[in-house]
């Protein structure tokens, strides 16, 4: 039997004997849908980090690296990582302080308004769909290239593992299963990076040569391969600084990211877990991304750039050194798939069908997950995969049309259910027609029209036009008021000066992520470039 299939099997098993475990302690809709709101700084990072990391980044990301935009791969994570915090405290305290069970039931008991929950449930339940795809379609293709099993085999047994994992536990068993799956793929990722960069001559050296070789300079300059996004440097730079800031939008609002918050075990916990979801995701983003650069200190013949990661398991590291990194990717698949399917699935139960009863709302939702996985599966069979332009609709779709609304709804007094409406659909729709337009059919626009910015500021018009032309009712002042009502317990003065010392910690993280940046990238490049 082939040893990556073993190591999938025993993976899979793993996580199901812990699905089992913890679906003996889920007693109500509480605990299935937000973990009984008493989840510690720890689940919550594991969950977050988690979430985020995917087939996208071992497959997507990394074959992006090694095509010439690192820097745009590298710089989106480190922009977007400053959103955890911001997010935290603008946003995220706010919406647990809400007590509902989804983001989109923050948005229709904000604004007393079912249409407002509808469009933004409408909203997160296709793009949460969109991402389900993306990674049933990376973890399928990944297990069928390292077992030798059919690639409809692997998509079948994919489905099956997360779908049970996320019906037996719920919320509960995502948050362990997630915490789990992030020790597992960032402790192997750390580890193959280091490896590689021993393998292919020692990193400093590596980057050293990139730096002094005309033909392959670009690969971690400011600039970027100029032509493969866009022709100058200038260009690219606004491309990464836009998607950082679109994926610090993410890490804002994302129905996938600030759901988590929910569940905590208060807003001290949700500002902390922040702090420390900083360095998880950036480290992992930012070693895993430049570990594909260093493969072109190896010939990898004619693999393709997504296959870079794995091209490594097979000849450069150790057995079971590959084998658990395979595991580990594929984990990364079924942590995110995890997520989507059950905000999927408490969306419709909650959002949609408005059921009351916990039970049968829990039913509800298990229900509709069985479907909407049979449907992720059928069309993962039927249709080719294409995980980065999927990938990138997402999230670019997502924070088009929830980013404006929801700082909004926080902090504007004006901002109206009518206004929230249309700011919500017409983002939505402003930034699904765009992304498959140039994404998906190859329409080519300048940076300066990029879905991002023509989206975003669509979003904003119609909420801002809107709100003007309609009147915020005494109902929906007395929603926003309540945000502001501090909870009971939250201002002891032991746990407020916890989380000053862990705001004081994210300064210093930051200095430390640019001085590791200096030391691992920028001083062995430009030595390199100059020598």
């Amino acid at each position: 039997m082939n040893v990556y299939l073993v190591g999938v099997i025993i993976s899979f098993i793993i996580y199901l004997i812990v699905s089992f475990v913890v679906s003996k302690y889920v007693k109500g809709a509480d605990d299935y849908f937000v973990a009984g709101r008493n989840a510690p700084t720890g689940l919550i990072v594991g969950s977050m980090v988690a979430s985020l990391i995917s087939t996208g980044l071992f497959l997507g990301d990394s074959g992006e690296a090694y095509n010439g935009i690192w820097i745009a791969t590298a710089g989106c994570a480190a922009i977007s990582a400053g959103g955890y915090v911001v997010g935290a405290i603008f946003f995220s305290r706010f919406l647990r302080r809400a007590d509902v069970y989804t983001v989109p039931g923050f948005f229709q008991k904000r604004f007393c308004s079912r249409a407002v929950g509808l469009v933004a449930s409408i909203t997160v339940i296709i793009t949460m769909a969109v991402y389900l795809l993306s990674v049933t379609q990376g973890g399928a293709t990944l297990m069928s290239n390292v077992t030798g099993l059919n690639y409809n085999v692997c998509a079948l047994l994919a489905v099956l593992l997360f779908t049970i994992m996320v019906i037996t536990s719920g919320s509960k068993g995502v948050l362990i299963t997630d915490t789990i799956m992030f020790g597992l793929f960032t402790s192997i990722g750390i580890i193959c990076v280091v490896i590689v960069s021993v393998k292919g001559g020692g990193w400093w050296n590596i980057i050293e040569d990139i730096g002094a070789d005309p033909d392959k300079s670009y690969l971690l300059s400011w600039s970027g391969k100029l032509g493969y996004l866009y022709d100058t440097g200038l260009e690219n730079v606004v491309y990464f600084l836009a998607y950082g800031i679109s994926w610090a939008g993410v890490a804002f609002c994302g129905p996938w990211q600030c759901s988590r918050n929910i569940m905590a075990k208060n807003e001290h916990t949700v500002i902390r877990s922040a702090v420390w979801v900083i360095l998880g995701c950036f480290g992992i983003n930012y070693l895993v991304q430049l570990g594909a650069v260093f493969m072109h200190a190896f010939d990898i013949g004619d693999t393709e750039p997504t296959q870079v990661w794995l091209w490594a398991s097979e000849t450069i590291l150790p057995t079971v050194v590959g084998v658990i990194l395979i595991t580990g990717i594929i984990a990364a698949a079924v942590s995110s798939a995890i997520t989507f399917l059950s905000l999927i699935g408490a969306s419709i139960s909650n959002d949609i069908f408005r059921i009351q009863d916990g039970k049968k709302n829990v039913l509800v939702s298990r229900i509709s997950m069985l479907v909407v996985a049979a449907i992720v599966l059928l069309v993962t069979i039927v249709n080719p995969p294409n995980i980065w332009w999927i990938m990138q609709i997402g999230a670019t779709v997502i924070i088009c049309a929830l980013l404006p609304t929801a700082i909004a709804s926080v902090w504007s007094k004006s901002v109206t259910k009518a206004g929230a409406f249309a700011g919500i659909l017409v983002g939505f729709c402003v930034s699904f027609a765009m992304k498959v337009l140039t994404t998906w059919m190859g329409v080519s626009v300048p940076i300066w029209c990029d879905v991002y910015f023509v989206a975003t500021a669509a979003s904003i018009l119609a909420l801002v036009i809107v709100s003007k032309a309609t009147k915020v009712t005494p109902e929906e002042e007395a929603q926003r008021a309540a945000l502001f009502v501090v909870p009971e317990g939250e201002d002891d003065p032991v746990e407020v000066e916890k989380t000053r010392r862990s705001l004081k910690a994210s300064v210093w993280i930051g200095a430390g992520i640019f001085v590791f940046c200096l030391v691992t990238w920028i001083i062995p490049y430009y030595i390199g470039l100059y020598s």
